[in-house]
């Protein structure tokens, strides 16, 4: 029996390994607008959690809609996987996530996902969220590879000289250097102005603000930006930090932030300071 485990633990191993080496080829992740299982698009804003789950274990993701897939196919190739999102269960939500290349190849399978709470919104965000600690056992970064840059399946009169694919995706590396380097100016100049302006909203025990923006509320904690409150189609807002992940809604000029922490709800209040 000890034989048997050691086994399978063995092969366990070398299933996880060959995933994170696989994984390192990718740089890039799209993410449906809308599962299988969803009645409209971004329902539960589990597309947009999917999409900050993904960018915080360092890949770059975006939601189809955001982003066309053929244009990321033809200029990075089979560096770009595609999220696929399964549910399952009568009782709680139990959810899976699968990675797959741009020629339809399974890359990577997430274990399961679980959640019994009976709010659908909090049961597939804690749901997805467990599935996504999958990535965590595997220490990704990414490596360029030649080999997957011309892998992606066209036909011959569509395949370009490798001279222009490779000047292609040097153009794209280099925009999307540059983009990171403004990205985070903006946020270096937004944090310096911050301790300068006036809060439009202050939690009550004086730990987090909120200053209103184009997409929403950007969210501060002192004066250091941690993320972005991103308003939905239906009114209420999904609350993405690096402190939490939630919902806030607003109600007689008071702003709330449901979110749940160590297996316990938490409710932020914020008010006009």
């Amino acid at each position: 029996m000890k034989k048997l485990m050691l086994v399978v633990c063995c092969l366990f191993q070398l299933y996880v390994n060959g995933q994170d080496d696989s994984l390192n080829n990718y740089k890039y992740v799209l993410v449906d607008d809308q599962y299988e299982f969803q009645k409209h698009s971004n329902q539960f804003q589990l597309n947009d959690l999917a999409v900050f789950e993904l960018e915080k274990r360092g890949f770059e993701a975006f939601l189809a809609s955001d982003t066309p897939l053929s244009n990321l196919q033809a200029t990075n190739g089979c560096q770009l996987l595609k999220m696929d999102l399964q549910k399952s269960g009568f009782i709680g939500i139990k959810l899976i996530f699968t990675l797959s290349d741009c020629n339809g190849n399974l890359v990577f399978t997430s274990k399961e996902g679980y959640s019994k709470i009976k709010d659908y919104q909090k049961a597939y965000f804690a749901a997805l969220r467990e599935a996504m600690t999958s990535l965590d056992d595997i220490d990704y970064e990414y490596q360029i590879n030649e080999e997957s840059i011309s892998a992606v399946d066209v036909s011959p009169d569509q395949m370009e000289p490798m001279e222009n694919l490779s000047e292609s995706v040097q153009e794209m590396e280099m925009t999307t250097e540059q983009e990171s380097a403004e990205k985070l100016a903006l946020e270096k100049s937004m944090q310096e102005q911050a301790s300068l302006i006036a809060k439009d909203l202050v939690s009550t025990d004086g730990t987090y603000s909120l200053i209103a923006s184009m997409k929403g509320y950007t969210v501060f904690q002192g004066d250091q930006l941690i993320g972005m409150l991103k308003k939905s189609n239906a009114g209420c807002y999904l609350a993405v930090t690096s402190s939490f992940v939630g919902i806030a809604y607003e109600s007689n000029m008071v702003m709330f932030i449901e979110y749940e922490k160590g297996g316990k709800d938490m409710l932020l209040k914020f008010v006009k300071p």
